[in-house]
This record gives structure tokens, C-alpha cells and sequence, in this order.
């Protein structure tokens, strides 16, 4: 839950000196724009890419009274466009964008493993128990993350140091996510195996291409469509070391001997690695069936004075809820574990 914030630095509420970090974002990147020589490939890439979804907004006066809104929305801009890329389990199950509306909690419908049948002449269907509906509840919930911001660095610096402070709350505010919707998936797959879905690989025992291809065949024995593969930083480096897996990535090459940039595929699926993958633990999922990520905000920033300072603490929240809705359409292998 965010606290509630008061600003005794400002008159006009708590988001005046994110306006101001907005406003200074917006001018200082018309004034490079009009100069015309200052910027490199790169920094003309990245502002066009930061303020896209202003053109208009941009070409207004900066003296205007109303344009508030368009410099709060300027910095909520950068962080979430600083959060998306370094999101990674976000993308190993659904998201669901959703307008929430002073609700702390929604039903998700859970479908069941439907098996088809061949009708008979009188037209009759029947149900089996298992195709009855049921739902599963997501608790939402506000995360944050804080940066402090000097007034020198408000009214003086350079655009690009202010943007690295919001690269910051992006990445803070990823990470929590990732930590979350991992800590779901290792709910689901308990060490005692109740759910069919988690084997030890036994002491001493790295994960291997051998393991590897057996936890997938058991996976989908639970007929979940293992599309990508989750690890750690350990495994990742283990497995790319395997001679067996280096063979298996040729056939994954797009020239010859170069793999894939940035997302490595083996046996077709993703191979993704994250810091916030538990130790030797690796999983197998189903990204289309496990589960939702439910979005209920876009990231809102606030501010006030840092007591006893002229810094300004410049908040960045974001209102999610994560659930499993299958849990055998994820796999855990645990590997140097009995």
C-alpha cells in the first residue's frame, strides 16, 4: 500500500515538482531537436523512443498553465518504458491489462483439461464434473520504489542524469514483479510434489541436457505445451557449457555458428535466464496456461520534500496481482537437491 503524501515545498499538491522534472525533460528536448547538431544516432533513438507518445503535446507552449498533466505524464512515461524491457517472467505468462477501480481484489474464470468426444446419433452431451466452472481470486496490490532528486538537479543538470533516475524506479519496480511471479510458479510446484510437477535431481547433480529433456518429457506428460525455459544465472551458464545443449543450439543458429540474439532457443523454446530464478532451480512452462499477470496501473509518480532536505523524493507505483491458474502447465527441476 502506497502512503499518503503531503507536500509542504510546493503549493501545488504532490506532483508540482514532478511537473517540473517533466517540463525540464520536455524544453530541454525541443531545445536539442532545434539546435539540430547536438544529438548522436543514439540520443535521437532514445528521446524519440521516450516522448512518442507526445508529438502534439510537444509542439504546445511550455508556458502554458494546463500543460501540467503532460509533465506528470512525461515522467510516469520514462519509467514505465525504463520497466518494460527489463521485465522478464512477465512474459512467461499472460498479462491481463485490467481498469481497476478502488478494487483490492478479482475473480480469474480457471478452465479445466477438456476431453473431446465423438457425438452420438441422438445429439445428447454430457459433462464430465472436471468442466465445471470455477474461478480463483488475484489479490491486488501497490508496489513502489523512491528516488531522491536534488533541487540542483532539477534546475541545473543534464536530461540524461534525471532520465537515469527514473531508469532506476523501472527497473526496481521490474524486478519486484519478476520476484513475484516467480515466487508463484515455485508455490505451485512444491518440493513434495503433490502437484506432479517438481523433480530433484539428487545431490551433487547439476542441471544437465539429459536432465533437461526428461523434466520437458514429464511436463508434458501433464500436457502442458512447455514453450519456454526458465533459469537461473548458474544453470544458464551450465547449460551453455553442455556439449550436448552447444549442439542443439546449431540447429538454432541464424547464420552458422551464431545463435540467436538476445533469446537463445532450445529444442523451439525460449531459453531465459533471470537472477531472480532460486537457486538450481529451472523451469518449464506452458506460458500460454499457467497463469495471469494482472495489470490494474499504469505506473503513477508522486513526490514531496525529503524532511530536513531540499531533495525531493520522487515516487513510482504500480497496482498488480499475479496468480497460477494451472499449476501443471509449469514444471520445476531442482538440481544438487536430494
Amino acid at each position: 500500500m502506497v502512503k499518503t503524501y503531503t507536500s509542504d515545498s510546493y503549493s501545488g499538491g504532490n506532483t508540482e515538482a514532478v511537473e517540473k522534472l517533466g517540463k525540464f525533460i520536455v524544453e530541454t528536448t525541443m531545445e536539442r531537436d532545434n539546435n539540430g547538431d547536438f544529438y548522436s544516432a543514439d540520443d535521437m533513438q532514445r528521446v524519440k523512443e521516450n516522448v512518442a507518445a507526445f508529438p502534439q503535446a510537444l509542439k504546445e507552449d511550455l508556458t502554458s498553465d494546463n500543460n501540467g498533466g503532460l509533465y506528470t505524464t512525461v515522467v510516469a512515461d520514462f519509467v514505465e518504458r525504463a520497466l518494460r524491457p527489463t521485465l522478464v517472467a512477465e512474459g512467461v505468462i499472460k498479462r491481463l491489462r485490467i481498469s481497476n477501480r478502488g478494487t483490492s481484489a478479482i475473480k480469474i474464470p480457471v478452465s479445466t483439461l477438456v476431453t473431446a468426444s465423438a457425438l452420438p446419433d441422438s445429439g445428447a452431451v454430457t459433462y464430465s464434473s472436471s468442466a465445471d466452472y470455477s474461478s480463483q481470486t488475484v489479490t491486488l496490490g501497490w508496489v513502489y520504489a523512491a528516488q531522491k532528486i536534488t533541487m540542483e538537479l532539477i534546475e541545473q543538470a543534464n536530461v540524461d542524469l534525471i532520465q537515469d533516475q527514473f531508469i532506476e524506479l523501472g527497473d526496481a519496480i521490474a524486478r519486484k514483479i519478476d520476484s513475484d511471479i516467480i515466487a508463484a510458479m515455485s508455490t505451485a510446484t512444491p518440493s513434495d510434489d503433490s502437484n506432479s510437477n517438481y523433480t530433484a535431481l539428487g545431490t551433487s547433480t547439476d542441471l544437465a541436457y539429459a536432465s533437461l529433456v526428461t523434466g520437458i518429457t514429464d511436463a508434458f506428460t501433464n500436457n502442458a505445451m512447455v514453450d519456454t525455459i526458465l533459469v537461473n544465472t548458474t544453470n544458464w551458464g551450465v547449460l551453455l557449457k553442455d556439449t550436448d545443449v552447444k549442439t542443439a543450439l546449431g540447429f538454432n543458429s541464424t547464420q552458422p555458428g551464431t545463435i540467436y540474439p538476445q533469446v537463445i532457443n532450445l529444442f523451439g523454446m525460449k531459453l531465459i535466464m533471470s537472477n531472480q530464478v532460486g537457486a538450481n532451480d529451472t523451469y518449464l512452462i506452458d506460458s500460454k496456461r499457467t497463469g495471469y499477470f494482472v495489470e490494474a496501473s499504469d505506473v503513477k509518480v508522486f513526490n514531496d520534500r525529503v524532511s530536513g532536505s531540499l531533495a525531493q523524493e520522487v515516487i513510482a507505483a504500480k497496482n498488480y496481482g499475479v496468480t497460477i491458474v494451472q499449476p501443471k502447465s509449469v514444471f520445476r527441476l531442482k538440481d544438487n537437491t536430494a
